[in-house]
């Protein structure tokens, strides 16, 4: 997504993780994609009740998240374990992609383009979204935001060009690098229209990409940390979060070669989260 112009669990049993050889093994902290909007507390009087097993597909937010960070305070070096999850995701630049030899090479997820603005598709995301499903990779779709347009005419074309979410399927992800060149109160603005618009028609909370550099740009705005954080920071160890977040999700660590992708180079990302038979 930089190179081009992104807090679950993943219910699956998965082992390994991929990089630009193909067996790359990164450290993270434990964290989750939210998939709902949280439930109200039960009745304090009435017992508890343990809540069902979920299906092998489901997505859970059992993590409570942790009070904003003030947008004066510093970023933060995050890493984490050995159980985080490689991935990858693709755009139009990334044609007839193989996605048996992507799964065969060990990558658990993808994110796919689907829209960008209010009128550009892409053109291969039909014939990515049927065939990462076909060959067991989970995936999950992204809108390239634009400022300057219309949020929900914007979130209303992603909706449309993808369909109906599955349980399986990621939420939505809202990618932000670019400001159009309006002011930073407008870009704020129209962003969480098209977040909460579409966390209401989807029932899943967006996970929002973006970079450091970009984010500090905008002044570290508040009210975005409900939403899980997929960061793209290159050449690291581990990546630095802005404020308001205190972790990252999804961290999208470089570009590199991968197997099934015909491109050059694919994004290369990685999951930070917990696997759950």
């Amino acid at each position: 997504m930089i190179r081009k112009s992104y807090i679950f669990i993943l219910a699956l049993a998965m082992t390994g993780c991929a990089g630009s050889e193909n067996n790359f093994t990164p450290q993270q902290t434990s964290s989750s994609l939210g998939s709902t909007t949280p439930a109200a507390s039960a009745d304090p009087a009435t017992p508890p009740v343990a809540a069902p097993t979920p299906a092998p597909t489901t997505y859970q937010n059992p993590v409570v998240l942790p009070p904003p960070r003030a947008s004066n305070a510093p970023n933060l070096k995050v890493c984490g374990s050995s159980t985080n999850l490689a991935g990858i995701d693709v755009s139009s630049y990334d044609p007839n992609t193989n996605w048996s030899q992507v799964s065969h090479a060990n990558a658990k997820f993808a994110f796919i383009k689907a829209t960008e603005g209010v009128t550009l598709g892409n053109r291969y995301f039909a014939s990515d979204w049927q065939n990462s499903k076909m060959a067991g990779v989970v995936r999950g779709a992204y809108h390239f935001f634009h400022p300057n347009d219309d949020p929900i005419q914007q979130a209303d074309f992603y909706l449309n060009t993808i369909g109906d979410f599955a349980t399986s399927d990621m939420p939505a992800m809202f990618d932000w690098e670019t400001t159009d060149n309006i002011s930073t109160a407008q870009q704020i603005s129209v962003a969480l229209k098209w977040l909460r618009y579409v966390e209401k028609k989807t029932g899943k909370i967006p996970v929002l990409y973006t970079d450091t550099s970009f984010w500090n740009g905008l002044g570290n705005p508040q009210g975005f940390e409900r939403y899980p954080l997929f960061i793209a920071h290159y050449g690291v160890d581990c990546p630095s979060v802005p404020p308001p977040w205190s972790n990252w999700t999804i961290w999208q660590r470089g570009i590199g070669p991968f197997s099934g992708v015909q491109a050059t180079n694919a994004d290369l990302d990685v999951f930070n989260g917990l696997l759950a038979d």
